[in-house]
């Protein structure tokens, strides 16, 4: 197991999370708050994880929505972590229309418009950073992931075109690239057996902890990272560059 103590930088400014419910969005808050930043939650319903800090009821969908509760923050955002997200696995030939719109639909035009609409309020102060949480997904192909990674993959070329578009006002947008992680969604979506192949596929022979996905998304909005744009971290025990070789 591993030892995930924390980074604890001191983090000044607003930052926004978006999929702030979620069980590694909440633990993202947290971390923020504990740094020092005035955190902004973002979600389809508040989370109780989220206490103390202020949260809107939204869907990034909708982009007037998104555009007005960004336009209200009371300073521009130092910090966007977009983690909304809509997973849905099933056989290529079974996705039906609807989760097929709803997966781009909220991968990537509500992450763009959260992007957007950020990146707007930052340019007012000429600075800011941006975290897009991707997947692995997004780069090795798996059955029954079509929907899910086709958006994922494409909102990580956004991050990208982004990161070049807004360097000149200060705006660094980064990604991260989880591997599996310990948690409800990979205690849902692998089983026993599924978990057991998983772990032998990567070379540190685990699966990440939360704790360890907020420490790069921490790192990324830190001064440490200041020289960091349009790159993709993967915090997956080396399993995407290990492709089907570990043992």
């Amino acid at each position: 197991m591993a030892n995930v103590t924390g980074l604890m930088p001191n983090l000044t400014g607003l930052a926004i999370v978006t999929g702030a419910s979620g069980g590694i969005g909440s633990r993202v808050v947290q971390r923020l708050v504990t740094c020092g930043m005035s955190v902004h939650a973002w979600d389809l319903a508040v989370s109780p994880e989220c206490e103390g800090v202020t949260s809107t009821v939204i869907d990034v969908v909708d982009r007037d929505a998104v555009e007005a509760a960004a336009a209200a923050l009371p300073e521009p955002p130092a910090l966007l972590v977009n983690m909304a997200a809509y997973v849905h696995f099933a056989p290529a030939l079974d996705i039906t229309p609807e989760a097929w719109k709803r997966s781009l639909d909220v991968n990537l035009m509500g992450s763009f418009w959260c992007a957007a609409a950020a990146a707007r309020r930052m340019k007012e102060a000429n600075r800011g950073a941006i975290v897009q949480l991707i997947t692995i997904a997004a780069e090795r192909a798996n059955p029954r992931t079509v929907a899910y990674a086709s958006s994922k993959a494409a909102a990580l070329q956004m991050a990208r075109v982004l990161a070049i578009e807004l360097a000149p006002f200060g705006i660094r947008v980064n990604a991260i690239s989880p591997g599996p992680i310990e948690g409800p969604l990979t205690d849902r979506t692998l089983t026993p057996e599924g978990r057991a192949a998983r772990i032998q596929a990567t070379p540190l022979h685990r699966l990440g902890q939360p704790e360890e996905i907020v420490d790069a998304v921490v790192f990324l909005a830190s001064d440490a990272a200041s020289f960091i744009t349009g790159e993709l971290l993967h915090v997956d025990g080396g399993f995407t560059p290990a492709g089907a070789t570990a043992s």
